[in-house]
């Protein structure tokens, strides 16, 4: 069977019958596994932000002291309050005083003396329970973030290169055809 158009024979390209999947691409590989290897730098990120938020609000790290918290004031919404007190910091040692430091506490703690620990600049870190809390959940949210990326991750990117493979030798069984779809 030819196909003619106007001016002369048109290419015949072979159609997918019976509305078949398309096969995988190696493009399409490719961006999966650039889209896991994210996945996993972000989750790495984050466990290490984590770790270190977590030695500050566990007092392993840092200079301990306390601020008299002069100010405090919300940043959050109604529906989750995030307090930034600012005041005087005094290191536990005396050698240190900063007339500019700020902290996010669990609460409003304004009036009141929190420990801390010095991060940097004018930075430091509640060493109270609840400060504990978000570097924790950040540490167990990448955790899982990482266990999922490396434990299905791999599986899945050689279920997809299978995948393409399988797709490449079928094209490849078939053979070259002639202009009107027809093995040669």
């Amino acid at each position: 069977m030819k196909l003619v158009k106007a001016g002369g024979p048109a290419k015949a390209t072979p159609r997918r019958r019976g509305g078949a999947a398309r096969p995988p691409s190696l493009r399409r590989l490719l961006g999966k596994a650039a889209v896991l290897t994210v996945l996993m730098l972000l989750g790495l990120w984050m466990v290490g932000l984590g770790a270190q938020k977590l030695a500050y609000a566990a007092g392993w790290a840092g200079t301990a002291g306390t601020i008299r918290a002069a100010s405090c004031h919300d940043e959050g919404g109604s529906d989750s309050p995030s307090w930034v007190c600012s005041g005087v910091y005094r290191s536990d040692d005396g050698s240190t005083v900063d007339q500019h430091a700020w902290v996010k506490p669990s609460g409003n703690e304004q009036g009141h003396t929190i420990d801390v620990r010095h991060m940097s600049g004018h930075d430091y870190s509640a060493t109270d329970a609840g400060a504990l809390v978000t570097p924790i959940a950040l540490i167990v949210f990448s955790g899982l973030v990482l266990t999922g990326a490396l434990w299905g991750g791999p599986a899945a990117l050689r279920r997809w290169a299978n995948e393409v493979r399988a797709a490449r030798g079928r094209t490849r069984r078939a053979g070259p055809q002639d202009g009107a779809g027809n093995r040669a």
